[in-house]
């Protein structure tokens, strides 16, 4: 009991000292001193001096760069880019900085491509007219009079219900293992000249599904002279379509993957002959294979070319055109760059701050480059700027060095 007490006094004694000693000992915090620590504080609020080109050489005084001899800019602080949604950058700093700007736009993507090879055969000038064997109904159109089709080119499509029924027939077949049924169904199929696609069960070369309807398609590479609208009635042994040509070189080419991944079947093509300088000759992709390893993609293409101008085995070039289809939303490819395997770029905010978008990038072409996700038409995006190119930059540094 007596040690409780001892302890209570004790504590009590403490408190009552330190209490005196803050109110009579201590001195009192006066206004001089008060305004000698705003003025502290306010020194770090100072704008400093910073080399436009090298971030690290910083001055409280004006000057000029030891390095490049460049006049210090003032970095003024700002709340700006605290947030963490892009970085602000001065009006000085960015054209010191080269930074130029372009907006995305929807457009075509196209290239050349340049591939060499050698011819396979020469075909002399063929006229083609074409009978159907079905009956049915012209339903679509592909190619019209005067087109340039290529060997396989879809021409047209005949709706037609005796098609159908042996198409489907021939399909549950294949479906049930059926293989004696196939052999007698794929008869009465080549009758009808069905294409390969459908005596096969699927359309490989073209990647995608069997229609119901009879496609019509051309049996060589030529100008289409006389085809059938829409529509049309048709019965077996009617005329529908000719295709004529003149001389017709089939060549094998052969071109890096990378660069001829964008090249698909009915694109057009240039022949470049060594022994006729200066002419070009047109011609059409019939067939692409792209290799297992991935590194070369062998090109098949019909041309037209003049009799007696090329034979078998003839050492050739051409280039033919790659890209996309239809309009895709683009960018000048020199905007992307390539970090650790994921594409970025640099995009404008409304805010004036920049900032890195992660983007999937399609087709990429010497000029544009296809953006597939990540940008909508209208942002603004890098497409030049010192910090981009420079040796010691990466992606990081370069906001870095903005940040500065």
């Amino acid at each position: 009991m007596m040690n409780k007490i001892s302890f209570l006094i004790v504590f009590l004694g403490g408190l009552i000292s330190g209490f005196l000693v803050s109110q009579y000992l201590l001195p009192a915090p006066d206004d001089q001193s008060h305004e000698v620590a705003v003025e502290h504080a306010a020194k770090h609020l100072m704008p400093g001096y910073v080399c436009p080109m090298h971030p690290g050489v910083v001055s409280n005084e004006p000057g000029s760069c030891p390095i490049c001899g460049m006049d210090l800019e003032i970095k003024e602080l700002s709340d700006e880019g605290s947030d963490g949604s892009g970085i602000a950058v001065s009006s000085a700093m960015s054209n010191s900085l080269g930074v130029r700007i372009a907006h995305a736009e929807r457009g075509r993507i196209s290239e050349q491509v340049f591939a060499s090879g050698s011819v396979e055969t020469v075909t002399p000038a063929t006229v083609s007219e074409i009978k159907t064997k079905i009956n049915g109904k012209v339903k679509e159109v592909f190619a019209r009079v005067g087109d340039w089709v290529a060997e396989g080119e879809f021409i047209l499509s005949i709706e037609s219900a005796e098609f159908k029924k042996v198409q489907d027939a021939y399909l549950l077949a294949q479906k049930n293992r059926d293989y004696q049924g196939m052999k007698e169904i794929r008869k009465q199929l080549a009758a009808m000249d069905s294409r390969q696609a459908v005596l096969d069960g699927t359309d490989r070369i073209n990647d995608m599904e069997l229609t119901p309807e009879f496609i019509l398609e051309a049996p060589h590479s030529g100008i289409l002279e006389m085809s059938t609208d829409v529509g049309t009635e048709l019965k077996i042994n009617q005329k529908i379509a000719r295709v004529k040509t003149d001389n017709i070189a089939r060549v094998r080419l052969r071109s890096y993957a990378r660069a001829a991944r964008a090249v698909k079947r009915g694109r057009h093509a240039q022949l470049d002959l060594p022994h006729m300088p200066g002419k070009k000759w047109p011609g059409r992709v019939i067939e692409v294979e792209h290799g297992d390893a991935g590194f070369y993609s062998s090109i098949q293409a019909d041309f037209e070319v003049p009799k007696d101008a090329t034979e078998r085995g003839v050492f050739v070039g051409a280039y033919v055109n790659a890209g996309t289809n239809a309009e895709a939303l683009r960018i000048p490819s020199t905007a992307v760059i390539l970090v650790e395997g994921q594409s970025r770029v640099v995009q404008l905010l409304s805010s004036g701050k920049f900032q890195p978008v992660d983007v999937e990038v399609g087709f990429v072409g010497a000029e544009w480059a296809e953006i597939k996700s990540g940008l909508e038409e209208g942002d603004a995006v890098v497409v030049r700027a010192q910090f981009l190119i420079d040796s010691e930059s990466t992606l990081r540094a370069g906001f870095s060095r903005l940040a500065e």
